[in-house]
C-alpha cells in the first residue's frame, strides 16, 4: 500500500471529537489558534465572532429578572392607582375622565374608544396600524411624549420595567372581567 492509500484509510476510522470530554474553552481556543492568513481563515474568524455574539445574546437573554418578563396583575393594580385620576378600567364607567377607558385595551387598536377626542398624533399612529399589545403599552407608559410626541397623556415617564410589566398584566386581566 502506498502512503496516500493509508491516509485515506486512517480518515475513514476517525470519529468526530466529543465536545463533552473537552475543557469548556476548548472550541474558543481552537478557533483562536487559527492564525494563518487567507479567505478561509477570515471566514473562520467571522464565524467565530458570530458564534461569540450569539452566545452572548443567549446569556444576556437569560440574565434578566425572570419576574420582569411576566407582570403581576396584583402589583399592577396597586401601581395603576395613580392612573385612575384619568383612566378607568370599568366597562360600565360613564364619567368623563381626562383619558379614555382602558377596559380591554390590551390587543385593541389605538384610538379606538368611541367618543374620546384623541390627539392628532395618536390618531396618526392608529392610522399607521398601532395596536395596544403588551410591549406597545409598556413603551408608551415608559415615556408617553417620547413614544408618541404630541400625545395628550402628560404623566411622567415610568422608568421601572417591572412596574410597567405589572401594569400591562393588570390591564390584560381587567379587560377579561
Amino acid at each position: 500500500m502506498n502512503n496516500d492509500h493509508r491516509s485515506r484509510l486512517r480518515v475513514l476510522h476517525l470519529r468526530p471529537p466529543s465536545l463533552t470530554d473537552r475543557p469548556p474553552g476548548h472550541l474558543f481556543a481552537a478557533v483562536g489558534q487559527q492564525r494563518s492568513g487567507g479567505a478561509a481563515a477570515e471566514r473562520g474568524r467571522c464565524r467565530f465572532r458570530v458564534l461569540r455574539l450569539a452566545a452572548a445574546l443567549v446569556v444576556l437573554a437569560g440574565a434578566g429578572d425572570p419576574a420582569a418578563a411576566e407582570g403581576n396583575p396584583r402589583r399592577g393594580e396597586r401601581a395603576f392607582q395613580r392612573c385612575f385620576a384619568c383612566h378607568s378600567v370599568d366597562p360600565a364607567e360613564t364619567a368623563r375622565l381626562e383619558g379614555p377607558s382602558l377596559y380591554g385595551v390590551v390587543g385593541r387598536p389605538a384610538a379606538a374608544v368611541a367618543g374620546y377626542a384623541y390627539s392628532e398624533a395618536l390618531r396618526a399612529r392608529a392610522a399607521a396600524g398601532l395596536v395596544w399589545d403588551g410591549p406597545a403599552i409598556a413603551r408608551y407608559i415608559a415615556d408617553p411624549q417620547g413614544e408618541i410626541p404630541g400625545t395628550r397623556m402628560t404623566s411622567p415617564p415610568m422608568g421601572d420595567a417591572q412596574e410597567r410589566a405589572d401594569i400591562v398584566a393588570y390591564l390584560a386581566s381587567a379587560g377579561r372581567r
